[in-house]
């Protein structure tokens, strides 16, 4: 049996889930999910669920069932949370897995095994990401006359997509928030390229990309994050469907690009992920243009 924790926004979780299938698949094991390790990323994201997005119909586990059939380290909250916090302590626990750096373990096949991490690296489902692919494809979404409307709009345009994320970027240790000036390159690099683009921008401060990047492309842009309908899995399905993307780093902005199926598609993304190299992450392409 496989247990996955789930926490964390779309992007993350959409790894978390993927490292936790492929696994399933290879060791011919049940995968199940459970939401409730973290209980601040949980008030986060109460309203995002994997099963309703991508309509997976997951098994998910409760407290109590890890209760019955982990070891008993996890069983009370407040071990459980000392013990998250100082990994050292994790030796003690050996079908607990959790994630230190973006460096592929080694999992041996044991009764239980515990995934918690990020998993931010596609290495952990390379055998099997057509299948994923064509799982995420899956956003299930009420359509409306408004989203049609973009939907239709991005097919037959030069569609750009450019995600820009903010919001706790701004003051995380861990991520770079780039600003204006690497949008703007990106933009200057892919004009060059393509005639008559039309950006389409996805974000989650809408007022920073009016005042510092819709004015540079004119009238060829709609914010898309502006309106109303707009909610993570609609912007995560008409990331996808622009025949071009400008990313940023961010696990979104991954899916995005990766869910696109246009061959000839440009993707322009930051030279830089982290602010410290991370000597094992596997994100990038080689066919993405570096800024």
């Amino acid at each position: 049996m496989i247990i996955v924790s789930l926490f964390g926004g779309l992007g993350n979780q959409m790894f978390q889930y993927a490292a936790g299938l492929a696994l399933a698949k290879k060791l011919n094991r049940k995968v199940f999910f459970n939401e409730n390790f973290n209980s601040v990323f949980k008030k986060q994201y109460k309203n995002l669920d994997l099963n309703k997005i991508f309509n997976l119909q997951l098994n998910k586990c409760s407290d109590k069932f890890l209760n019955d059939n982990l070891n008993f380290y996890l069983r009370n909250n407040i071990i459980k949370k000392i013990f998250y916090r100082f990994k050292f302590l994790q030796f003690l626990v050996s079908n607990f897995i959790s994630e230190k750096n973006f460096k592929i373990k080694k999992l041996k096949k044991m009764k239980f095994i515990y995934l918690h991490g990020y998993f931010q690296n596609q290495m952990y489902f390379h055998n099997y990401t057509n299948h994923i692919i064509k799982t995420f494809k899956k956003i299930n979404f009420k359509n409306n006359y408004k989203l049609s409307k973009i939907y239709k709009f991005i097919k037959i345009q030069n569609s750009v997509s450019v995600h820009v994320r903010r919001g706790d970027f701004l003051t995380n240790k861990i991520n770079i928030n780039y600003n204006k000036d690497y949008y703007l390159s990106a933009i200057r690099i892919l004009e060059k390229k393509i005639k008559k683009t039309y950006y389409f921008f996805f974000t989650d401060d809408v007022e920073w990309v009016k005042k510092n990047l819709q004015n540079y492309v004119k009238k060829n842009s709609i914010i898309v994050s502006s309106y109303k309908f707009s909610t993570p899995e609609i912007d995560l399905f008409l990331m996808s469907k622009c025949k071009n993307n400008i990313i940023t780093n961010s696990t979104f902005s991954w899916w995005g690009t990766k869910l696109n199926s246009n061959k000839n598609k440009l993707v322009i993304a930051p030279k830089k992920w982290f602010k410290k190299k991370q000597k094992y992450i596997s994100l990038e392409d080689k066919k993405w243009i570096r800024v």
